[in-house]
């Protein structure tokens, strides 16, 4: 008697995928489009999101077949970052978790253009996080906005890099160019490992951003190597 076997391989994404609302949208909402993900990328794969405002608190994880070739790209069709608005307004963490309305947990080269992120609960830890050493996250010609939070127990950075306090944790090579960050309590803060026995968060790159209207503080740079930080301007005129 023979034996048979069978075997389904299965491809992974790649190419140009559409979000939102018309007939012509692959996916209705962010997440559903990051989930769909969890095959693997075979490929560069780009996220264009129609035209919206849409509510969601998007997660993405570490993902298979991420690579410097095989990148995943987040914009908005339009090109206009006005054009999409992603916001999320109830923050709840379990005890000692902390999280954004966007956020990159393990994933690595993956670029957000031309959108906006905002929330009104300043509660949140970021509107962007980064962590669990998510390394080649870019932010380019993006609008972050927040409440100016200057008292009290709130600490929302519009931007926020986390990193444990261990070897080899760091979000390394993080850039943040042309875009504008709008309020909050900190605008950018690069969080890499402290502990002077640890290999330090590197590679960061700030480049021709606006920040207004911080708090505390706009950029916040504790821990970090071989950073570029050039071309910024920094407001402060609120009332």
């Amino acid at each position: 008697q023979t034996a048979l076997a069978s075997l389904n391989i299965i491809s992974g994404m790649h190419g140009t995928y559409r979000i939102g609302g018309s007939e012509q949208a692959d996916f209705p909402t962010i997440q559903s489009a990051v989930d769909a993900l969890a095959i693997g990328i075979d490929g560069a794969v780009t996220f264009q999101i129609e035209s919206g405002t849409y509510n969601e608190c998007v997660r993405i994880p570490e993902l298979t077949g991420l690579s410097a070739t095989n990148t995943l790209t987040i914009e908005s069709l339009s090109g206009n970052r006005e054009d999409v608005q992603i916001h999320y307004e109830s923050y709840s963490p379990a005890y000692g978790e902390e999280y954004g309305v966007f956020n990159i947990l393990g994933a690595d080269y993956v670029t957000l253009r031309h959108l906006t992120f905002y929330t009104s609960c300043t509660s949140f830890a970021g509107i962007v996080f980064v962590g669990n050493i998510s390394r080649y996250i870019t932010l380019q010609d993006c609008y972050l906005h927040a409440p100016l939070v200057d008292s009290g127990t709130d600490r929302l950075r519009l931007v926020y890099t986390k990193a444990n306090n261990a070897e080899n944790q760091n979000n390394d090579y993080f850039t943040l160019t042309d875009c504008l960050l709008e309020g909050g309590y900190i605008g950018l803060y690069l969080g890499g490992t402290s502990y002077v026995s640890y290999t330090p968060e590197t590679g960061a790159v700030v480049c021709r951003n606006t920040f207004r209207n911080q708090g505390n503080q706009s950029l916040y740079v504790p821990s970090e190597s071989n950073i570029t930080i050039q071309g910024n301007s920094f407001y402060n005129d609120a009332t």
